[in-house]
């Protein structure tokens, strides 16, 4: 309960047709066991305690009477415990019988939800038995096993001490209708939909039924749980399925295990309402909202995926390639606007600098350009390898560019002369070998009628890792939304299907190398003792902080924890904490950079630019 984290469980038990008592107890059976398992809601099947085909036995009173005592037998029980159970039955409401959904906890019904479409097709003939929650007037007042209670389609359930557990309820086809019940549940603030469902089967249902929920729940942004039972039903002409779902926002956290449970972070979802704002804040009018406060303990954190950025499954290929193409079509576009036949970019011989480059290879192809209107200017300085030097020559040659190179060392041992420095390896003599290569790029860009393309990816630009005036600035930025990790698995995904033997060999070389900015003197071996890694951190820690930071608005504290459940194999606590506080420190500390930076393309889902996705004032 606590931090946002819920834990479900979806009840499969075999239903005895007609025997709500007999029923009850296996309800019993599972609501003690899921509180054993500090389960916070437990969902039932539709019309779970009678079955779905009893048909005409619906008609008597004697299931009726049998199906009430029942529930009221579920209620004594439920007194001691801490979960909330969700159970299908029969009740007569008013002399008209509804198909109901009824939400029991702590010896208490919260409240009763009838289902709102009834099915009168083919096979399904519930009107014959069942009044449609729709022909209410509204949320009612009713009298039930000698309680008053809510009873009506528009019931939200709210915990009083976890705001973000808001549920809304709906019923088998309820949910395949144009407008359906969990899309008003979820504007009137439902960030979970349960759905107790009976569904008769045909062979290709159950991947259409699966379809329908994972739709749901991404378009309503929400978690969906839907839990539809068949072992005891009647095989008489159908067969009914016993799928069992739980996806939260097009994730499948859980599907089809006998008895499933799982783990929902409904801070997720919240962060996703809150920073898309799709959904008003305003409460409906026309909604009940039944309060409840549960017991808050914490829950083992799950592990998340390790590079959140990319797709999961796969699709991965498909994925890294349409990125490199959005990226591409981007800068065609800015060359258009721009009206440059030619484009000037800096080579380092590093992964950033290679992935701009391919960009900008592929886009001169597709614009019918001959490739050696790309001015490629490698600019060797105090802290340029040999090994990079060679990497940075070789693509040059093989993409067919046109070939720059300008040792900058005396201009920067000029300029550093200048303003009277010692030549100590500071962040001055750092920062003057970057500025030195920008004002020489833009020269070069002006004396041949081009623009500069950027290379800085979406981690150096949210820790602030560039040299402002230097690196930072560009006139048009390809990579600004590619995360770092990414930006290798690009490469490597241009190398696997690229049909140049020698180009692919580079390119994994590349790949593979370590991330240094090489701004600091070479060993005696040529070597750079400069890494990255060393300074601002892991980048895989680096792009899953930003990735739920940005996405979900989570805190410090939550981040990381989620490192910790993740990534316990690959790092020790101690480094991800302060792998953590040092990004935390930077990407505040550097919105002043942020607040300038060049344009560039949104080609992932996340970007920093202050013109469309992010905007923090710069005295952060």
């Amino acid at each position: 309960m606590k931090n946002g984290s819920l834990k479900v469980m979806l009840a499969h038990i075999p239903v005895k047709i007609g025997q709500p008592m007999e029923n009850a107890k296996n309800h019993i059976e599972q609501m003690k066991s899921a509180n054993a398992d500090n389960v916070n809601l437990l969902l039932f099947s539709e019309l779970s305690l009678t079955g779905y085909t009893c048909a005409d036995l619906f008609l008597t009173s004697d299931l009726i009477a049998e199906s009430h005592r029942a529930i009221d037998s579920l209620i004594n029980e439920s007194k001691p415990l801490d979960v909330i159970a969700i159970v299908g039955a029969p009740m007569l409401i008013n002399g008209a019988l509804y198909n109901c959904a009824i939400v029991i906890y702590k010896g208490k019904i919260l409240g009763i939800v009838p289902k709102s479409h009834i099915p009168n097709y083919r096979h399904n003939y519930e009107s014959r038995y069942f009044a449609s929650g729709l022909n209410l007037p509204g949320n009612i007042t009713v009298s039930a096993l000698g309680d008053d209670v809510q009873f009506g389609t528009r019931l939200l359930f709210t915990c009083r001490n976890m705001k973000e557990f808001t549920f809304g309820i709906e019923i088998s086809h309820d949910m395949l209708y144009p407008i359906s019940p969990s899309a008003s549940h979820s504007i009137a603030g439902a960030n979970l939909i349960c759905n107790l469902a009976a569904n008769a089967i045909h062979a290709g249902e159950s991947d259409r039924i699966r379809r329908s929920v994972t739709a749901n729940s991404e378009r309503l942004q929400c978690a969906y749980l839907y839990s539809s039972g068949s072992q005891g039903e009647s095989t008489t002409d159908l067969y009914y399925s016993s799928d069992k779902i739980i996806v939260a926002m097009d994730r499948a956290l859980c599907d089809n295990a006998r008895t499933l449970t799982g783990i929902i972070d409904l801070q997720e979802i919240a962060g996703i309402r809150r920073n898309e704002s799709i959904y008003s804040s305003v409460v409906d009018s026309d909604y009940s909202y039944i309060e409840f406060e549960m017991k808050e303990y914490s829950l083992p954190v799950e592990p998340k995926s390790k590079t959140p950025f990319l797709p999961q499954g796969g699709e991965i290929e498909d994925f890294l390639s349409e990125v490199f193409e959005i990226q591409t079509m981007g800068l065609i576009r800015r060359m258009e606007a721009a009206n440059a036949s030619s484009l000037v970019i800096g080579i380092s011989g590093g992964l950033d600098s290679t992935l701009s480059l391919l960009v900008c290879y592929n886009a001169m192809k597709k614009a019918g350009l001959t490739t050696d209107k790309i001015h490629a200017v490698t600019m060797p300085c105090f802290g340029t390898t040999k090994k990079s030097y060679k990497n940075g020559h070789e693509l040059m040659e093989l993409i067919g560019c046109n070939s720059i190179e300008i040792d900058i060392k005396d201009a920067v041992t000029d300029g550093l002369k200048m303003i009277e420095h010692d030549f100590s390896p500071d962040t001055t003599y750092e920062n003057a070998q970057a500025r030195q290569r920008a004002m020489l790029l833009m020269n070069i860009a002006n004396k041949y009628g081009s623009i500069v393309v950027g290379t800085s990816d979406l981690s150096e630009i949210a820790i602030g890792f560039s040299t402002y005036g230097g690196d930072h600035m560009s006139m048009y930025n390809v990579n600004s939304s590619i995360p770092k990790t990414t930006v290798r698995e690009i490469i490597r995904n241009y190398a696997n299907q690229c049909d140049n033997p020698s180009l692919a060999d580079v390119l994994h070389d590349i790949a593979d190398a370590p991330i240094s900015p090489e701004l600091l003197p070479i060993n005696d071996d040529g070597e750079q003792e400069q890494v990255t890694e060393n300074i601002v951190g892991n980048y895989e820690i680096i792009d899953f902080i930003l990735y739920h930071q940005i996405k979900f608005g989570f805190s410090k504290e939550k981040i990381i924890r989620m490192l910790k459940a993740t990534f316990h194999d690959d790092f020790t606590d101690e480094t991800i904490e302060n792998t953590a506080k040092s990004y935390f420190r930077r990407f505040y500390a550097n919105q002043f950079k942020r607040s300038c930076m060049p344009d560039g393309i949104k080609a992932m889902e996340i970007s920093l630019s202050p013109r469309g996705s992010l905007r923090l004032p710069s005295d952060l």
